[in-house]
């Protein structure tokens, strides 16, 4: 129709007027539907991006705080592993205490038997009796470092009580054993010395000559006794001693016990002090029953009364 208006002698400026006009709106009518489909698709776009990119961030956060949470279960069962290890070396330290208080108690109880003191009055199986009145302040808890240091000084202790009592056993052991096996005491349960040490007239001959020992008279048949422990060296018959026990003891000393009725021990036995090694007697050159004692001293006799104590 604009064709027809245009080619009949219409006012050729206004056809082309009317032309631009069409031609300039049709072209802003397809900018702005470009324009209106290019946001909306953009928007789409947009939103599609953000959505697909959520998902990313959210997989990477959850990641990290697995992992945050797989470190710190390590730093927990690492502290739990601590605290057990510190558990069991207290255990440990304490087992150790116990066991030196043990080994205490058990030289206390010996020393007691051996210094024959009253068990009563020195008791290990007991704690030593303790108290005093309650302070009026409740005081506060140890620390686990206090206790420690507290067992550290408890261990100090122990040990050196240990070492010390230590020390005093084997004194008093090598006492114990000095006087069992030293000669000390009668060879006789109960008796006097008739005959002394040194120059006499012999009774039988009548004759002056040295007398290595002492005489003990007594009953035909009483107990003849080992005044320490030893080691039988003779137990036979000899020329002037009749029946005769030789017993060898510590620091090259040994005695004998002559005119005896009857020997009760054989040469290679151990002795105990005090245990019955022969009967009373009179066999040899004797004018009665008595027990003729000596003490040798690397084989060379000495007097026996500084070891008989108070005989006469």
């Amino acid at each position: 129709m604009l064709r027809q208006f245009c080619t009949t002698g219409g006012a050729l400026n206004i056809c082309l007027r009317t032309t631009f006009f069409l031609t300039f709106g049709g072209l802003l009518a397809f900018g702005a539907a470009v324009g209106w489909a290019g946001y909306h698709l953009g928007v789409s776009h947009g939103q599609a991006s953000i959505a697909d990119e959520a998902p990313v961030h959210d997989h990477r956060d959850i990641a990290e705080l697995q992992h945050w949470i797989g470190e710190e279960r390590e730093h927990l069962d690492a502290a739990r592993r601590e605290a057990e290890d510190n558990l069991d070396a207290l255990a440990i330290r304490l087992a150790g205490l116990q066991a030196q208080l043990m080994r205490i108690d058990a030289l206390g109880e010996r020393l007691v038997d051996l210094a024959e003191l009253d068990a009563r009055e020195f008791d290990f199986s007991q704690p030593p009796a303790s108290g005093g009145p309650d302070d009026a302040v409740p005081g506060a808890s140890q620390s686990v470092t206090d206790l420690v240091a507290g067992m550290d000084v408890l261990e100090r202790v122990l040990h050196d009580r240990l070492e010390q009592l230590t020390v005093l056993e084997e004194w008093v052991m090598n006492n114990e054993v000095r006087r069992q096996t030293l000669p000390s005491g009668l060879p006789v349960v109960a008796g006097w010395i008739s005959s002394d040490f040194g120059r006499r007239i012999n009774p039988v001959t009548g004759k002056a000559q040295n007398h290595e020992g002492v005489d003990f008279p007594g009953e035909r048949g009483a107990k003849v006794l080992s005044v320490a422990a030893g080691v039988v060296t003779k137990s036979e018959r000899m020329s002037g001693y009749g029946n005769v026990v030789e017993i060898r003891h510590a620091d090259g000393l040994t005695t004998r016990y002559g005119h005896n009725q009857e020997n009760l021990v054989k040469e290679g036995e151990r002795v105990e002090k005090g245990q019955v090694i022969a009967l009373l007697g009179s066999s040899g050159r004797s004018t009665g029953p008595h027990v003729h004692f000596e003490v040798r001293k690397d084989g060379s006799p000495v007097d026996p009364e500084q070891y008989l104590g108070d005989a006469h």
